[in-house]
């Protein structure tokens, strides 16, 4: 049986030597003539040194190229695969040697010690139908040469090259490295090295997302090998967070207060620290028939997770956003509270003031927006490249939609009524200095983990 060959030609390889002049030939010839190839050597019953009967014949190939002789044994499986190496340059070809290992999981590995690239190596598993995949990495297990041919069958597959602007990679000849530990490694790395914060616990969340199991999942079988179309999509949620799309977009979930919320590009991602605005609340509503109005509620989180706190309560849900708004109905239904809250299309209370008898609420919860234009430019990439600009953006003024909730919120409240809002790093002394003391009492102010003034809580004068 002829063996099969294949090409990997890698223009990071220098060119090989030319093949000799006919001087130098005739310098190689003997006064006989030409200096012929010593015969291959062949294996006889008693010659057991350095190959395994179990695995089928052993070639010894000598070639002659440029004056470079090397020597590739080659060990196959039950007779029916045999490889020859070669690697090419403009046509003139490189000589390699090769030592073959098996192992009893069905994988052979082929490390390549040539004289160019000693750090080359080359695996080859066996598919499903019987067949060879052969597949040239580099020593760090993690990216692969441009041009390497897959030998199987008589046909070959180029893989793709991998980097900044080629994120793929060859699912059918990733089978060596796609464990999941393995995997997890090499995201780590990735993701490390784009600077992107808590690599390993980000890569660890990518993963489970896409195996839809648990971290402990992965902790447990860390040799599971990935399936092809796992390891392709971890791969592009890899690629994804290197260049800074916030995780919660990748997955689509975000925790919030206990409860999984569904998030996409259109919505805010809800913060921890907006979870003292539903604590602010819950202090004070107990379990009473209380009507709430959230403004701006973006993915619903607040609404969705007061109605599910409260459950005698009645929420409206105001949003500019049609898109966040479809997101909300959609945390609504997956909570089961959606026939307790009613969305509204509003620019803050416009959908109230065009009621003919206009709600009175004895809670006005909002997150706005309290990010001047001018403060952009120092966010965090996955918060300026990527977050919803009319949920961040306030405009010049970064209090100027806290001023109009303010100015307008006490026509939609009761007296004794509370309106509970967020604020940004260091807004408290300006926010307190345009309050209306005839209108509103100052109850409280929380601060976050950090220890900085994060929830402004007022009451309705009577």
């Amino acid at each position: 049986m002829l063996p099969t060959s294949y090409e990997a030609n890698d223009p990071d390889l220098p060119p090989c030597p030319p093949r000799p002049s006919d001087d130098r030939r005739a310098a190689l010839s003997g006064p006989g003539g030409p200096v012929p190839a010593r015969p291959a050597r062949s294996v006889g019953a008693g010659d057991v040194s350095g190959r395994r009967r179990e695995h089928g014949d052993r070639y010894r190939l000598r070639q002659q190229r440029g004056g470079i002789t090397a020597r590739a044994p080659i060990q196959s499986r039950a007779g029916d695969i045999a490889a020859r190496l070669r690697r090419t340059r403009g046509g003139r070809v490189a000589a390699l040697s090769a030592r073959v290992f098996a192992r009893g999981d069905g994988i052979v590995r082929r490390d390549i010690s040539g004289e160019r690239r000693p750090e080359f190596r080359v695996h080859a598993a066996r598919a499903e139908e019987g067949r060879a995949l052969l597949l040239l990495q580099d020593g760090r297990d993690d990216h692969l040469r441009p041009a390497v041919r897959r030998a199987t069958g008589g046909h070959s597959l180029y893989a793709k090259s991998v980097g900044p602007d080629r994120p793929e990679f060859p699912g059918p000849l990733m089978r060596p490295m796609r464990t999941i530990r393995r995997a997890l490694e090499w995201a780590r790395r990735r993701l490390e090295g784009a600077s992107v914060e808590e690599p390993r616990r980000t890569a660890g969340t990518l993963l489970a997302h896409v195996l839809q199991k648990d971290y402990l999942y992965l902790i447990a079988r860390p040799e599971e090998l990935l399936s092809e179309s796992a390891w392709t999509e971890f791969v592009r949620s890899v690629e994804r967070r290197a260049r800074g799309e916030p995780l919660q977009y990748i997955t689509g979930h975000q925790e919030f207060f206990g409860l999984d919320f569904l998030v996409t590009p259109d919505v805010l991602i809800p913060r921890p620290e907006t979870e003292l605005i539903v604590e602010a609340v819950l202090e004070r509503a107990k379990d009473a028939e209380a009507l709430l109005i959230d403004v701006g509620t973006g993915s619903g989180c607040l609404a969705v997770t007061l109605a599910v706190h409260l459950p005698r309560a009645r929420v409206l849900a105001l949003d500019i956003s049609e898109a966040a708004l479809a997101v909300a109905r959609r945390n609504a239904r997956r909570h089961g509270v959606h026939a307790r809250i009613e969305f509204l299309a509003s620019d803050l209370f416009s959908a109230l003031e065009a009621m003919p008898q206009p709600p009175r609420a004895d809670f006005i919860v909002a997150n706005p927006p309290y990010i001047s234009e001018a403060e952009l430019p120092t966010l965090p990439r996955e918060v300026r490249d990527h977050e919803p600009r009319v949920a961040l953006i306030a405009g010049p003024d970064a209090a100027s939609v806290q001023r109009r909730l303010f100015a307008e919120g006490p026509k939609f409240l009761k007296p004794g009524g509370y309106l509970i809002c967020e604020m940004g790093y260091g807004q408290y002394p300006s926010l307190h200095a345009i309050l209306d003391a005839e209108v509103w009492d100052l109850i409280e102010v929380k601060r976050d983990l950090q220890g900085i003034e994060r929830t402004l809580v007022l009451r309705r004068r009577a």
